[in-house]
């Protein structure tokens, strides 16, 4: 039976998004580890003590219980593979940096190389942010970071790279769909922090909550995320090292697009819903254009949308009746369009 403090971090890692929990002493520590481990079932006689030493190394901190928690549940359950487990903990907290983040880059660091992007990824979203799954596959395989498996969908990939991250407790499962699957999910804020750091640090994406003077100079930026509400001006963005841009996702601002059209190799360009915004003409250059999702203040002209021949997915919000080329029938890499 879980005490009462264990039973609150269960329910605390399952259905609400709180910031705030006490710390675990050691027995609710081992036995929440214990639990996401094996679930009812007992631990092996010979791993509970090297199990209670990694539950001890974890200091009290209910998510980095269950991050190590996700981790061991995945890997061989062996003695010697435990006390690697415990030593690398143990090491960690002997650095001078923050020793939370330095306990749940372990369960980034085990992840199999497949998850690694996927799970990076998380962390262009704001915090506390209601990620769409729908969405947030559709991002996945437009990026190109999915491994195709035989005889299964990009899209289908996608969702079970999600349901093993959510396993290895390194996103939450927040609402459900009537047929069981995830409808949203959400990072913790200090696992974003975590993916945020160490993709800014390997340049996968950057992201930018008040201007693009944090941008690291003599650099190429490949994606940049955009979370602040303010408008983002063509003088603003023409002297950004963006040359090879691939992807831009505004989460939560406006913007206005003119300087997007020189970017030649932009594969992605996801837009908040909240504001309407202008696409150029000259966005039908961007050849390489794999997803487009935003919310347009005018008609725009669709009738050249086949030009983009690299598109897979369309979402476009337009406050007038429209009407598709029928050329569009024959861009063989389509597979979503929506128009609202």
């Amino acid at each position: 039976m879980l005490t009462g403090r264990l039973e609150n971090a269960a329910v605390y890692f399952t259905s609400s998004f709180l910031h705030r929990m006490r710390f675990l002493d050691e027995d609710n520590s081992w036995e929440l580890l214990r639990k996401k481990i094996f679930g009812e079932d007992s631990c092996p006689q010979e791993l509970v003590e090297i199990g209670k030493k990694i539950a001890q190394n974890c200091q009290g901190l209910p998510l980095a219980v269950v991050v190590i928690g996700g981790l061991l549940s995945k890997d061989i359950k062996t003695e010697r593979h435990w006390r690697n487990v415990a030593e690398n903990l143990s090491s960690k907290l002997t650095s001078n940096d923050d020793q939370f983040l330095k306990i749940l880059s372990l369960g980034y660091n085990q992840l199999p190389h497949h998850l690694k992007g996927c799970f990076l990824y998380m962390g262009n979203f704001p915090e506390d942010f209601n990620i769409r799954v729908a969405m947030l596959v559709k991002l996945w395989v437009a990026e190109g970071i999915l491994q195709p498996v035989k005889f299964n969908s990009l899209e289908d990939v996608a969702y079970e790279y999600l349901l093993d991250l959510v396993d290895r407790n390194l996103v939450l499962d927040f609402e459900r769909r009537w047929n069981g699957k995830i409808k949203i999910c959400k990072i913790h804020d200090l696992l974003r922090d975590l993916c945020k750091r160490d993709a800014e640090r390997k340049n996968f994406f950057h992201v930018m909550n008040e201007n693009f003077d944090k941008i690291p100079r003599g650099i190429n930026v490949h994606q940049v995320s955009i979370h602040r509400d303010r408008e983002i001006l063509y003088s603003r963005c023409i002297n950004l090292p963006m040359s090879l841009m691939r992807s831009s996702l505004f989460v939560d601002g406006r913007l206005n697009l003119p300087v997007f059209a020189s970017f030649s190799l932009l594969r992605v360009l996801h837009t908040g819903l909240e504001y309407r915004i202008n696409l150029p003409d000259e966005i039908i250059k961007l050849v390489n254009m794999r997803h487009l999702s935003s919310r347009c203040n005018q008609r725009w002209p669709l009738e050249s949308i086949y030009k983009l021949w690299n598109l897979q997915t369309l979402i476009l919000y337009i406050d007038a009746s429209v009407q598709l080329p029928p050329e569009i029938w024959n861009m063989s890499e389509l597979s979503h369009v929506q128009l609202f």
